[in-house]
């Protein structure tokens, strides 16, 4: 009873803090300075990947088209870095890759070591996506570098997560290992609690894949009292199921119970709707490999409600193959069969989707051209305007100058004499 309350009050209050945040800053976002927004929207971008990632596209959106308006290229360019970012982690990682290295050359022209070192990682981040190993760790490589480069103490530890994953991805743990361990070298230097739980979940998932369990719980537990310090549910979710799924490796089921509970609440709490659905399937597997099929199918229903009620196709399919595979064990042969063709349909839903998505990813980078294209035609018209007016001015005042030059002349008195 006593964690419960607990957990309601921390719950409680990252909510109120994470809505404040959120508040203030997009009020700066629509009403600020050119710079208070830019800041805004970076504020947004940190929260929203953790929180609301869906709410990327409309800060991306609005901070770039504000920039077009007002010919104000900074804002340009980071909603277009902010927009990347949204079609990388939304799957539609190709756009995203092709908008920031289109991005490269002009700051590279304005050598900014930081947003080089941002770039160069978010492209990494969607080549590890894309299974492209070699893509990858050149890319995190590069951010690494420029990192180095730039006198910006906090982008010591930025690519080092990423260059991890790459190694891991190319095939090399142990130099995934040290890259983690730099990582946390510096975010712990640091105190940045936020930082420390990510890297604390990397390094118990390393361990836990390697079998190494009790490394594995000490980082997931480090990373749940870090989570604890921000005012973020989600990273104090995740490390709460990380720890379940622990405790189910060791053979703790109580314990791996309590926690996998734990976190559908908070999850419940910020009606974070993807990952409830996750939490109601681990619940369904941790019944299921405990061999409670009742209540194994009862959890893997409920994560297909959810799924279904919010569009989630990912975990939607999750669901439905896992419902199959459970009537199939039980011999239930006609429900079985009704989830697969539910699946199926499914999937074809999906491809469908994926070209209404596709297709409009095009129309809002056509207007983004086409928004630039008249920017820039607008700038020319005001240059040409500006210089022929100063061509005017030149003519005038040369007129001017002859005017006073044949008054003088004429004045002369030696001239007259000679008349």
């Amino acid at each position: 009873m006593k964690n419960r309350y607990y957990l309601l009050l921390v719950t409680l209050l990252a909510i109120h803090a994470f809505g404040a945040n959120t508040r203030k800053a997009l009020e700066k976002l629509n009403t600020g300075s050119s710079l208070e927004r830019i800041n805004a929207a970076e504020t947004l971008n940190a929260l929203y990947q953790s929180e609301a990632r869906d709410s990327l596209r409309y800060v991306g959106e609005k901070l770039y088209f504000y920039g077009i308006q007002n010919h104000f290229y900074p804002a340009v360019e980071k909603g277009k870095i902010i927009l990347s970012e949204y079609f990388i982690l939304t799957g539609k990682v190709i756009d995203g890759i092709t908008t920031l290295k289109a991005l490269i050359p002009t700051i590279v022209q304005r050598n900014d070591s930081k947003e080089l070192c941002l770039v160069a990682k978010i492209i990494s981040q969607g080549y590890v996506l894309e299974r492209d190993a070699k893509s990858a760790l050149y890319w995190a490589e590069k951010s690494v570098q420029h990192a180095k480069e730039s006198k910006n103490k906090q982008l010591r530890s930025d690519g080092l997560l990423v260059l991890s994953e790459a190694y891991l991805l190319s095939g090399k743990p142990d130099k995934a290992l040290a890259a983690l361990h730099r990582y946390e070298t510096i975010v712990c230097s640091e105190k940045n609690e936020r930082k420390k739980s990510a890297v604390y979940a990397k390094l118990g998932d390393f361990y836990m894949k390697k079998g190494d369990l009790v490394r594995a719980e000490g980082y997931f537990l480090s990373s749940y009292e870090s989570a604890r310090k921000t005012t973020l549910i989600s990273p104090i979710a995740n490390a709460l199921n990380n720890l379940a799924i622990i405790y189910y490796e060791n053979n703790d089921l109580q314990n791996s119970k309590q926690f996998f509970l734990k976190a559908l609440q908070l999850r419940l709490h910020v009606n974070d709707n993807k990952a409830v659905s996750e939490s109601y399937y681990n619940l369904g597997d941790f019944y299921y490999y405990s061999g409670v099929i009742d209540k194994a199918q009862s959890w893997y229903g409920k994560s297909l409600v959810i799924a279904t009620t919010f569009n989630l196709k990912s975990e939607q399919n999750d669901a439905l193959n896992a419902l199959a595979e459970i009537c199939k064990s039980q011999k239930d042969f006609e429900s079985a069969n009704n989830y697969r063709e539910q699946q199926l349909a499914l999937l074809k839903k999906i491809e469908l989707d994926n070209r209404v998505d596709e297709e409009e990813i095009k129309a809002l980078q056509l207007e983004m051209l086409q928004s630039e294209m008249l920017a820039k035609a607008n700038d020319n018209e005001h240059k040409a305007g500006f210089t022929l007016k100063w061509e005017w001015g030149l003519i005038t005042l040369l007129v001017i100058l002859l005017f006073l030059k044949f008054r003088i002349s004429s004045n002369d008195p030696d001239k007259l004499s000679e008349m």
